[in-house]
């Protein structure tokens, strides 16, 4: 995050960046948790580019973060309508697991995986993940981590992934296969410290 500020220093106090810009500066903000910084910018990017589904996603992804489920909601009904299939039904799924609808939650997204197995392998893996998510706060194991798995098996190194199921395998006391899935996670803080608990 530090590196991509400082390339986007050229822009950073601009008052009015293109709408990309925007988004990328918003991404940042947000990871600082400045989330309302990062709304501003993305809001103003939706505004001038109303077409474009990434600033609605992070709008989706802040409102989910703060609790805020009507505007995660709202963002994820426009992304429904900008995006692939795949990519609104597990937005508005995540939505639904949080808001007490878990079980058709997991069961529309499972649908959306089966049926839109041409999606991108990047989407897929952020909609496994949601779906790993969703079945694991409902108590499903099995499900939760055979979609885990099926998100590991694209091939994609993906911190938050890794992330996820090392804590779904921390939960099962399952810290030797924490050591094997993270050999390679030492440069990513958030992975060092599951490392850390895993080998204690």
């Amino acid at each position: 995050v530090g590196h991509a500020q400082a390339v986007m220093q050229p822009w950073w106090n601009e008052a009015s960046p293109p709408p990309a810009v925007r988004v990328v500066r918003a991404t940042i903000l947000q990871y600082g948790h400045r989330f309302d910084d990062a709304l501003a910018d993305l809001q103003a990017a939706a505004q001038a580019e109303p077409d474009e589904p990434e600033a609605f996603a992070w709008m989706a992804a802040i409102g989910m973060v703060r609790a805020d489920y009507a505007a995660a909601r709202q963002a994820c009904e426009r992304l429904d309508q900008l995006a692939e299939v795949l990519v609104g039904t597990a937005c508005t799924a995540y939505v639904d697991a949080m808001t007490g609808r878990a079980a058709d939650a997991s069961r529309r997204l499972r649908e959306a995986l089966r049926s839109e197995k041409d999606t991108e392998p990047a989407q897929r893996l952020w909609a496994l993940t949601r779906l790993a998510e969703i079945d694991e706060r409902r108590g499903a194991r099995s499900e939760a981590e055979a979609a885990y798995r099926e998100a590991l098996a694209l091939g994609r190194r993906d911190v938050y992934l890794q992330g996820a199921y090392a804590d779904f395998l921390l939960d099962q006391r399952r810290p030797a296969e924490v050591l094997t899935l993270l050999t390679d996670g030492a440069r990513a803080d958030v992975l060092l410290l599951r490392l850390a608990i895993a080998a204690k």
